[in-house]
């Protein structure tokens, strides 16, 4: 299964279940899951803020440029810990 099909099959069951997935910029989605607001580039999770606490966090993995402009973009100035990639894939199951 190609990566936009896994995407659009995971966006109707986040609709299903009431989370709120917003489209922010081309190929650059925030995903509400409760205290969390996860930023995704293309369909992989690459950085969350929790919103409990206010702190921005980001992947340790290197992906693509565009990937990296979005992380930087998304954060606007604020700080952020760099925590393992799969911290970030938990968040969203």
């Amino acid at each position: 299964m190609n990566s936009r099909v896994a995407l659009r099959k995971a966006i109707g069951s986040i609709r299903r279940m009431g989370i709120g997935l917003k489209q922010i910029a081309p190929n650059m989605s925030e995903l509400d899951v409760g205290n969390y607001l996860v930023l995704f580039s293309y369909s992989t999770p690459v950085a969350y803020l929790d919103k409990s606490s206010g702190q921005y966090f980001k992947t340790d993995e290197r992906f693509s440029n565009t990937t990296s402009r979005h992380i930087s973009k998304w954060l606007a100035g604020n700080p952020a810990d760099t925590v393992p990639q799969s911290e970030i894939e938990s968040l969203v199951g």
